[in-house]
């Protein structure tokens, strides 16, 4: 740094450092690639000039690579900021064409964007900043607490707001059709930024004071498994509760214009945004014609941003080191069951290698809340979520036009005589390949991270009497089932509701499984060739970048997997004039060659190289 402050000169390099992440961080001490070069160079001796330049092509395919592999991964991050940007400036868009007042639209964006912060904002941001392992780490070199501490918070802050950037077209592109003006436009966002970090400097607060005076948050696995389900709950009901707002076949711009309106004048809407959004208050004022009033709206909100921040300084510098020394020395819960003889004789009986693998998996997706959440809770509430939503709107949809009755057997009636030979039972079953599909980027992306979840400790297995195969074959069983499980009841309920013919639902729920065999083992088998060993933190683990590139890439591999059965029964469809019947088999077939070639690829090369891995 060019200033020669030594603090501020310590304080830039460590916010650098976080910038950077965890791995670079100790490049940044001493071991990163070019000091290695040197170090190598001396290892090889002076005559060894050959050696040394093979060293640094080498080094330098190393680089190219860590840079092509980035340049892809932050591409596809934008890429999916850009498509949620999208559907949210579409929604926009429509609100705009309805005439719905700016405040309005304004007021429903910054109440998703509260909900959005309420829900994954306190689990990221207690996890960031007391959880984590690198604390410990950053106190034992030369930086104060304070600086730890406005470091963690510009880093943490500033990937925050970057976040809650989607909800921004909701009204600025209204605004835009509206033809404010570029000034207006920046100044509208100017407001919507203070508004966020109003919201997450309130959160970090809240999470200080609760950290230092309870010992709720000091038991990690306990608030994040609590904290997580209420969430997913929270969220589930929220965008069912949605569904019964939105969903109006007779006026459809009317309800939605209705309901925008009823829920930004809400009186407990208004409470929300003013105990976490204060800034709201001017909202009047900075979407008023005159461009004085709008300045003054401007700067008020940001007078309360700066007095928000004030507190946190305060808040911290006072609590924040207390509170994670509590947390760093709070230990385990004591355990006061007294076992008996047969319970004692039971537990250390022996056991199979694969019950083993099977129960130790079991016991650290209930003991690891990300894991219990993301890994469990999601693939299992998931299908069921949108079985609920399509539940729910095709009531809203058929309430004014039929009873239920009706609209039961009227689908009986046409889902009834569905045989082999159907051409409806064709395209339901291209339906469940691309449900598959994209449950390679849901459900199925578990079974790719489950090698890595077990971190370091995989090393530990290497050392046990299993094979590496019984290790992933364990893994495949239990995701398998978590992500299948559900997914086949549902079918075999739609079926029977429906009144399928035994053969055709028998039919479809072999290629189901087929299909999420096949993909399961595909995925393994990636985790397997790929696994992430090395981290600090499962929250980092599960919701790091690169994760977003592997979905996008899972669910292309999945694509192209399934792309042949498909392309068989639509060729058949089509063109070859085969009996469906026939299709359907000459597809079943090709899945059963892919499901051996994926178990074969799984369990064969993929187990032989995870087996030489190393630390």
């Amino acid at each position: 740094m060019s200033t020669k402050n030594p603090d501020r000169r310590a304080f830039f390099s460590l916010l650098r450092v976080m910038f950077k992440g965890e791995s670079r961080a100790n490049g940044g001490l001493g071991t990163a690639l070019g000091n290695s070069k040197s170090r190598r160079r001396k290892r090889l001796g002076r005559g060894s000039a050959k050696k040394a330049a093979t060293v640094q092509k080498q080094g330098a395919k190393v680089n190219l690579k860590s840079k092509i592999g980035s340049g892809f991964k932050y591409l596809s991050i934008c890429l999916g900021f850009a498509v949620l940007a999208f559907l949210t400036g579409s929604q926009g868009y429509m609100m705009g064409l309805l005439g719905i007042p700016l405040t309005q639209i304004f007021t429903t964006a910054v109440l998703i964007l509260t909900i959005f912060n309420l829900l994954l904002g306190p689990l990221n941001t207690i996890s960031y900043f007391y959880y984590v392992k690198d604390i410990p780490f950053y106190l034992s070199l030369p930086f104060s607490s304070r600086q730890i501490l406005r470091a963690k918070f510009i880093h943490s802050g500033s990937m925050s707001i970057l976040s809650n950037l989607i909800f921004l077209p909701l009204f600025l592109v209204p605004a835009y059709m509206a033809r404010l003006g570029v000034l207006r436009l920046i100044l509208y966002a100017l407001f919507y930024l203070t508004i966020a970090a109003c919201i997450n400097i309130f959160i970090i607060c809240i999470e200080i004071i609760l950290v230092r005076f309870s010992n709720f948050a000091h038991n990690q696995d306990r608030f994040m498994m609590i904290f997580s389900t209420l969430s997913m709950v929270f969220a589930i009901a929220f965008g069912i509760g949605v569904q019964f707002v939105s969903n109006d076949p007779v006026n459809m711009q009317g309800q939605i214009a209705k309901s925008v309106s009823s829920l930004s004048g809400a009186f407990l809407v208004q409470l929300l945004l003013k105990l976490f959004a204060l800034p709201i208050v001017f909202t009047k004022l900075v979407f008023s014609s005159s461009l004085l009033k709008l300045c003054a709206g401007l700067i008020g909100a940001c007078l309360i941003v700066a007095i928000y921040y004030l507190i946190f300084l305060f808040l911290g510098d006072r609590y924040y080191l207390d509170g994670v020394m509590s947390v760093q020395k709070s230990g385990g819960n004591k355990s006061s069951r007294v076992y008996q003889k047969s319970e004692l004789k039971g537990l250390i009986s022996s056991r199979s290698p694969l019950k083993a693998m099977i129960s130790n998996e079991l016991i650290k997706l209930r003991r690891t809340p990300i894991f219990f959440s993301q890994n469990l809770i999601g693939p299992l509430t998931m299908p069921l979520y949108l079985i609920a939503v399509f539940l729910v709107v095709s009531f809203l949809q058929l309430r004014n036009k039929l009873s239920i009755s009706e609209a039961v057997a009227m689908l009986r009636a046409q889902t009834g005589g569905l045989n082999l030979n159907h051409p409806m039972l064709l395209f339901v079953t291209v339906g469940i390949y691309l449900m598959t599909v994209l449950m390679a980027g849901t459900s199925l992306h578990s079974l790719k991270m489950s090698i890595s979840s077990d971190g370091e400790n995989f090393f530990f297995y290497k050392c046990l009497p299993v094979k590496t195969r019984v290790y992933l074959l364990a893994k495949a069983l239990i995701y398998g089932v978590i992500a299948t499980l559900p997914l086949i009841l549902i079918i075999l309920l739609a079926g029977l509701f429906l009144a399928l013919p035994p053969l055709s639902l028998a039919y479809l729920i072999l290629t189901f499984i087929l299909l999420m065999t096949m993909l399961s083992h595909v995925m393994l088998a990636i985790g397997a060739l790929y696994p992430i060993l090395q981290w600090d933190n499962e929250t980092v683990l599960i919701r790091g970048g690169k994760n977003v590139l592997w979905i996008y890439l899972e669910i292309l591999i999945s694509l192209c997997l399934v792309l042949p059965s498909s392309l068989i029964l639509i060729f058949n469809y089509k063109w070859a004039y085969l009996p469906l019947w026939l299709g359907h088999l000459i597809a079943l077939a090709v899945l059963v060659l892919g499901v051996v070639c994926s178990i074969f690829f799984c369990y064969g090369y993929a187990a032989r190289k995870l087996e030489r891995t190393e630390s």
